[in-house]
């Protein structure tokens, strides 16, 4: 996509980025983290990217806890407009369809994930439920492009990984093939996340 910057200058090959503070209302997070923490006294965790911690089966969606469905409902929402991005009101994708699925994660003092990516997926999302300051826990998204690491000045071209700082209540969505990892938890407190695969169905973009 040509993203215009001014008369005679554009940007290309840009890259989206979703990072939304008080995605949901705290009473929903409060509820989410129950749903979360009963999940993990009763089910073994599984093992994907993560190192430690606790991970659910990626059957999210298929709770039945009504805040649960409440993040699922925001979701939606949320991917039709980053699929807007740059978008004229006449390609506003409002009836798009999509599949999702998500999982649980609570990561505990010393956990982290590897790098990795979400193959076969369009996007990807994590929604912090508990996560506390200066603890550690970055997620960070490294740049698709490698070549841009070969300029003399990579800073030129924002060549290096972008690192966020988990918060609860944040959403991070971005696209799927985006290679990311999570940094050590250093808290005492567990820190927890939903992340969520999503597969766009029907797309006319």
């Amino acid at each position: 996509m040509l993203v215009k910057l001014g008369a005679d200058l554009s940007m290309i090959f840009g890259t989206p980025v979703l990072v939304r503070k008080a995605f949901l209302d705290p009473v929903a997070t409060a509820g989410l983290e129950r749903a979360v923490r009963a999940r993990a006294a009763a089910e073994q965790g599984v093992r994907v990217s993560n190192v430690g911690g606790w991970q659910s089966r990626a059957d999210l969606f298929d709770w039945p806890e009504v805040d649960v469905g409440k993040l699922g409902e925001a979701i939606d929402l949320a991917v039709r407009q980053f699929v807007s991005l740059g978008r004229s009101a006449q390609k506003d994708p409002g009836g798009l369809k999509l599949w999702k699925a998500g999982w649980a994660n609570i990561n505990r003092a010393g956990d982290y994930n590897i790098l990795h990516n979400h193959p076969g997926q369009d996007l990807a999302g994590v929604f912090y439920v508990k996560a506390s300051a200066n603890c550690g826990g970055q997620l960070e998204l490294r740049d698709p492009r490698p070549a841009a690491a070969y300029c003399n000045f990579p800073k030129l071209f924002s060549a290096d990984p972008l690192q966020i700082t988990p918060e609860a209540g944040m959403l991070v969505m971005f696209p799927s093939w985006i290679e990311h990892m999570v940094h050590p938890h250093r808290g005492v407190e567990d820190r927890i996340s939903l992340a969520i695969n999503i597969k766009l169905m029907d797309f006319s973009g």
